[in-house]
């Protein structure tokens, strides 16, 4: 007897035109008050996480999103990056000072 479960909805994926294109520009401020540029990690993998300190799922999966981010080789593994949407850059900044994650964080895109 076993028990399967999973985040899945059984929907079909969506599809996209933009799987295996370039990313578009994405570049901000990060609540360090960095200027952050996509092109930084130029030739890298890189997962971008667009959330907000609103959204549930978002503050669920951060967990899972730091022991990733923490079990990536530095030389060689995969970058990340968040992109707070529509959200207080104060709020955000608090997010990451109390749950933890050490990546650029931008609190506003200018590269839309």
């Amino acid at each position: 007897v076993g028990i399967f479960a999973t985040s899945e909805s059984g929907e079909e994926r969506v599809r996209t035109h933009l799987v295996g294109e370039v990313a578009p520009p994405i570049s901000g401020e990060t609540i360090d008050g960095i200027f952050w540029n996509l092109d930084e990690v130029k030739g890298r993998w890189l997962l971008v996480n667009f959330f907000s300190t609103t959204c549930i799922p978002c503050i669920e999966e951060h967990s899972e999103l730091l022991s990733f981010a923490e079990n990536q080789p530095i030389d060689t593994g995969v970058r990340v990056v968040s992109v707070a949407f529509d959200d207080d850059p104060l709020s955000v900044e608090a997010f990451f000072e109390k749950n933890g994650g050490e990546w650029p964080v931008l609190t506003r895109d200018t590269g839309r």
